[in-house]
């Protein structure tokens, strides 16, 4: 009797811890889920994260890069003839179209097979001239805006010898490293400006307030420039 009342109470009591083992290794699987399905949520996020990160550095990055930088083609090709006809004066080169941009005070240049002292060298005005040539309108222009000095400031954020908009243009003198208080890259900026939209964006244009220079101006390059 004692021996069958024994045996009762042990599987009475294996049932129990059976149960209760049942369950708590249901809690612990339900716990793991919980926390595995927790760590992916934070995985995801983390991952649009960084993400979100490495994408905004690399449109910084691009930004930079292609501020200061522009595509061109490597190799360019240009066919002349062999011989060409050789001008009086220049016996030995033929003569170049582009003014000298480097010239000093007082440069001494060879002409005709003569040396002369030429005279003050004015960079506003080579610089004008690299670009515009000998359009009395630009020198007009650059005279009514800035009185022909290249350091001229304005209070509505113009600047230069032809007084670039800075708020919208910097961008241009950045391509190139350029500077606005640099007469020969102010007049490479205009002469882009220019290129897209004639003389329009300057008021002393649209004002006609350059046609009183025109006179002064077209005195100023016959007499700087004579013989060019």
């Amino acid at each position: 009797m004692n021996i069958k009342k024994n045996t009762t109470y042990e599987a009475f009591a294996l049932s129990v811890v059976h149960k209760n083992y049942n369950k708590l290794f249901k809690k612990n699987m339900i716990k793991k889920l919980e926390i595995k399905n927790g760590v992916e949520k934070l995985n995801l996020k983390t991952k649009i994260l960084i993400f979100l990160i490495l994408f905004l550095l690399f449109e910084y990055l691009n930004y930079k890069f292609w501020s200061n930088y522009t595509v061109q083609t490597p190799i360019i090709i240009k066919l002349q003839p062999p011989i060409i006809k050789r001008n009086k004066g220049y016996p030995y080169r033929q003569p170049t179209k582009n003014p000298q941009k480097t010239a000093k005070f007082g440069q001494i240049l060879a002409s005709q097979h003569r040396v002369e002292n030429r005279q003050e060298f004015r960079p506003e005005l080579e610089a004008i001239y690299i670009y515009f040539g000998k359009d009395i309108t630009a020198y007009a222009i650059a005279m009514a805006e800035s009185g022909l000095n290249c350091k001229r400031k304005s209070n509505t954020s113009d600047y230069g010898l032809m007084q670039i908009h800075l708020p919208l243009h910097q961008w241009r003198f950045d391509k190139f490293s350029g500077k606005w208080d640099d007469c020969f890259d102010n007049v490479k900026v205009a002469y882009e400006i220019y290129k897209e939209q004639k003389w329009q964006p300057w008021s002393v244009y649209k004002n006609k307030r350059y046609l009183d220079y025109l006179e002064q101006a077209k005195l100023l390059v016959d007499s700087y420039f004579e013989g060019r």
